[in-house]
Order: structure tokens, then sequence, then C-alpha cells
């Protein structure tokens, strides 16, 4: 049995070098190779050791998608889809910057006018959809309209 536990341990350490894992993911890439006591007392390990936390784990992943064009509710939906818990996604996602979800507003707005040529009603659409705020986004298109306009 302890062979069995070390070789978990040793898969486990192998999956989390390469990709950060929520519970349920490991728990999911472990289960067809050994026993769930062995996978729940091996993530339970990892914590004991501090080799494992999801609340760094959700950090890994906020700090990659953070660095592209997503909304918090992008964001969030692409965590709960890993496998993460959502208290501890809400948790983090207080963590970012308001300001930063502004900047990549702006400049998807302003990407959006340039290079679709798209009216201002179909740009606040898209990005809804996109999951940001409707008041967040019209005050971005009014700031980037008068800017235009302060132009001409």
């Amino acid at each position: 049995m302890q062979d069995e536990e070390q070789k978990c341990l040793n898969r486990a350490v192998s999956l989390l070098s390469r990709v950060s894992y929520s519970k349920k993911r490991l728990n999911d890439k472990l289960r067809g190779k050994f026993a769930q006591s062995t996978i729940d007392a091996t993530i339970k390990e990892l914590e004991e050791l501090g080799l494992y936390s999801e609340t760094k784990e959700i950090g890994v992943w906020l700090r990659y998608y953070q660095g592209g064009k997503k909304s918090r509710r992008e964001i969030e939906y692409a965590l709960l889809q890993k496998g993460f818990p959502k208290s501890l996604i809400l948790e983090q996602l207080e963590s970012l910057d308001e300001q930063r979800d502004e900047e990549v507003l702006k400049i998807l707005v302003e990407q959006l006018k340039n290079r679709n040529n798209l009216n201002d009603e179909k740009i606040f659409m898209r990005l809804l959809r996109k999951g940001f705020a409707s008041n967040s986004i019209k005050k971005i298109i009014r700031e980037l309209s008068s800017e235009d306009s302060e132009l001409y």
C-alpha cells in the first residue's frame, strides 16, 4: 500500500509540475490509476507539505488571464470550467484591479472601431456578450467618442 501511495504522490507532483490543476481536475487525472482513498491522502499530503494550494493555483491562472483581453466574467467562467470552487474564484477576483478592466475595455473598443469599423451599438453588444458591465462599456465608448470629436 505504501508503494501505491508513493507512486500516486510522484504522479501528482509530475502533473503539477507541468500545469496548474484544481483539486477536481487533479483527482480526475489520478482516478484511473489509483484508489480514491490513496488520491485523497496524496492531495492532503501535498497540501500539508505546501506543494499544493488551490488558492495559489487560481492565482497562477489569474495572472495568465490578466495578460489577455478577458472580462472578469470570462475569467470566472474559465476558472469554473477548470473545476475550481466558485467561492475561491470570487475571493481571488476581488484582488483584480478595476482599473485593469477599464484599460482592457478601452483597448477593445479602440480595436473594434479601427479594425472592424463598427458603430457604437454593435461594439456595445459585442463587449456586453464578452461579459463586460454595460455601464463601463457606455462610459468608455462615450470617452472615446468625445476624444474623436475633439480631433475634428
